[in-house]
C-alpha cells in the first residue's frame, strides 16, 4: 500500500514532513498512521491520498512476498508466537482467529496484484473505514481534509465477516505441548469465554474480565505472591484478556517449570474467590489502579487513537469505560469469575525445552 504510480516514495514524503509513518495488521484490523510534531495537514493529505490509491504489480508484489516470507521465518523461530497461536487452535475450532496473521509462504506464494486488487475493492470502502486523530489540531481542517480525500469515491456495501459457522462453546483440544528452544517451559492458560453480544454488553464483559484478571494474578495479588515464593512463577507471569469480534478469551502466560501445576492451583484461586470474594479493601484499591491504568492510556498518542478506532469497530463507547468501571461491584466480578474461569472451558499450551 505504500507503493504509488510513478516511482513515488511515500515514505521519503513522510520523513521531509517530519512525520514517522507505519502500518500494521491486527486478527480484525489494518491500520496505517503516522506521528509528527509539524506539518500535520500536509501529513494528513498524504495519509489518506496513499491509502485511497491502490498499486500492485508483479514486481511489488513478488518483492513483499520475500520480506514477508523473512518474517514469517522469523514467526516460526519465535517460541512465545508459536505457543499463542498453538494454544488458539487448542481453544478454537472454527473461528479464523485460530489462523496465523502472516500466513504461510505457501500461501502468500498464491497471492497475485489481482487478489490485492479484489481484497482491495472489498473492504478498502469508505463505510469501513475509520480516521482517528490525537493531538492539537484544528477538528474542522481534519474534517475538510477528509472530505475533500474521500469525496468522489464509492461507498460500497461492506462485506459480511464470515466466522466459518457456529463456534462451539467449550476448547477444542484441552492441552498442546511443542517442544522448543526454550530454557525453562513457557505456558499459556487460554480461556474461551462467550463473545456474544452487542458491543456495549461485551465493552462491560471485557473490563469485567480485566478487572478479575488484576484482582487474581496482578503483582499485588496474594496468589501471584504465593506462587512466586514457592519458585513456581516469575516476573513473567501475568494475565490478560482480549475481546475480538467473535471471541472472548482470558489468558495466563509465563515461564514455569511446572505449567499444570499453576494451572491446577489457579483455577483452585479461582474457585475460592467465587465462593469467598475479596477484602473489601483490595477490591477498592485494585479498581482504582485498573482505572488508572485505562486513564494512563489517554496520555500516548498512539494507544489513544488505536483505542478509539477499535471502540468504533465494536460499536461501544470508549468514553462510557469510567462509568462502567465505576458501577462494577465486587458481586459481579465474583460471579464472572464463577460462569467463566472454570477448567473445562480452557486450553494449555506448552513450550517445553528440548
Amino acid at each position: 500500500m505504500f507503493d504509488m504510480p510513478g516511482d513515488e516514495d511515500v515514505m521519503a514524503e513522510f520523513v521531509s514532513m517530519s512525520a514517522s509513518p507505519n502500518a500494521y495488521t491486527s486478527p480484525d484490523m489494518t491500520v496505517y498512521h503516522f506521528s509528527c510534531t509539524d506539518n500535520f495537514e500536509d501529513n494528513l493529505r498524504l495519509l489518506l491520498r496513499y491509502v485511497l490509491t491502490p498499486y500492485f504489480t508483479e514486481e511489488s508484489v513478488s518483492k513483499e512476498q520475500g520480506i514477508i516470507g523473512q518474517e514469517i521465518g522469523m514467526y516460526l523461530d519465535d517460541p512465545a508466537s508459536m505457543l499463542s497461536e498453538d494454544t488458539m487452535k487448542c481453544l478454537y475450532e472454527k473461528h479464523p482467529i485460530r489462523e496465523s496473521i502472516l500466513g504461510t509462504v505457501q500461501s502468500i506464494g498464491e497471492i497475485s496484484p489481482k487478489t490485492l486488487y479484489d481484497c482491495y475493492n472489498a473492504f478498502y470502502t469508505p463505510a469501513n473505514m475509520v480516521l482517528a486523530i490525537v493531538g492539537d489540531v484544528n477538528p474542522e481542517e481534519a474534517v475538510k481534509i477528509a472530505s475533500e480525500a474521500f469525496e468522489g469515491k464509492e461507498n460500497r456495501e461492506v462485506p459480511l465477516v464470515d466466522y466459518r459457522g457456529e463456534e462451539p462453546t467449550l476448547p477444542f483440544k484441552k492441552e498442546l505441548t511443542r517442544i522448543s528452544s526454550v530454557s525453562i517451559p513457557q505456558m499459556l492458560l487460554a480461556i474461551k469465554m462467550d463473545g456474544s453480544g452487542d458491543g456495549r454488553v461485551l465493552q462491560r464483559k471485557c473490563l469485567l474480565c480485566d478487572l478479575a484478571m488484576s484482582l487474581l494474578t496482578s503483582p499485588s495479588s496474594p496468589f501471584y505472591a504465593r506462587l512466586y515464593s514457592e519458585g513456581l512463577i516469575n516476573s513473567d507471569f501475568s494475565g490478560d484478556c482480549e475481546c475480538l469480534r467473535g471471541t472472548f478469551t482470558a489468558f495466563i502466560s509465563g515461564e514455569t517449570r511446572k505449567p499444570g501445576e499453576v494451572s491446577r492451583l489457579f483455577f483452585e484461586e479461582c474457585a475460592s474467590a467465587a465462593e469467598n470474594g475479596f477484602p473489601a479493601a483490595r477490591f477498592s484499591g485494585t479498581k482504582k489502579s485498573f482505572f488508572g491504568s485505562k486513564l494512563r492510556r489517554y496520555d500516548r498518542f498512539g494507544g489513544y487513537a488505536s483505542a478509539l478506532i477499535g471502540s468504533f469497530f465494536d460499536g461501544d463507547n470508549l468514553y462510557d469505560e469510567s462509568d462502567i468501571i465505576e458501577s462494577i461491584t465486587m458481586e459481579e466480578v465474583c460471579a464472572f469469575i464463577k460462569e467463566n474461569f472454570v477448567p473445562e472451558k480452557a486450553s494449555l499450551g506448552v513450550n517445553s525445552p528440548d
